[in-house]
């Protein structure tokens, strides 16, 4: 049997086989590697997304629910009358004007609380505190019922609340007096 003799290497081929080697290992560590880390980064957001969109599905129904129930048809008039004034006598109807929209709107009238102070001092305004439960949309029934009463100035403020699976609606009116 013939020995086969490995032909012998050269320095100069030795310098270029580690230049080579060299080579190849930058280009892993720089070039591979670096582009690893990112696909792993892009794998856990794609990760998050999809979770994202999984929930997203699970709320479709719930969305579309409300949207639905949001899609009542807006009055095509709304109340604009012409501003006037309540005459001081009739302070004691305002109670019951408001249970009646109330009642229309499908809201509970909790309170109704007149300032009395602003009636004794000569005022020329009537701060009323309302408390309403009920649902949002039937609360915005009664809103739009109130804008139809000349009278009220301003809603000055207004505050919502839960309260046993219903919401609790409380209004700071002010009512022009003659």
């Amino acid at each position: 049997m013939k020995k086969h003799k490995l032909p012998k290497i050269y320095g100069k081929s030795i310098r270029y086989l580690l230049i080579c080697i060299t080579g190849i290992v930058c280009f892993a560590v720089l070039g591979i590697y670096p582009n690893q880390k990112t696909v792993t980064s892009l794998d856990n957001d794609t990760a998050k997304l999809e979770t994202e969109i999984r929930e997203q599905e699970l709320l479709k129904p719930l969305y579309d629910d409300l949207l639905r129930r949001t899609r009542t048809k807006v009055p095509a008039d709304l109340p604009f009358p012409e501003k006037g004034r309540l005459d001081r006598t009739k302070t004691d109807d305002i109670p019951e004007i408001l249970g009646s929209m109330a009642h229309k709107s499908s809201l509970q009238l909790v309170d109704v609380t007149l300032d009395l102070n602003t009636l004794v001092k000569g005022s020329q305004s009537l701060s009323v505190d309302v408390r309403l439960n009920g649902g949002f949309l039937a609360f915005r029934d009664f809103l739009i019922q109130l804008q139809g009463i000349p009278y009220v100035n301003e809603i000055e403020e207004v505050e919502i609340q839960p309260a046993d699976g219903v919401k609790e609606f409380r209004l700071k009116l002010a009512l022009a007096l003659k």
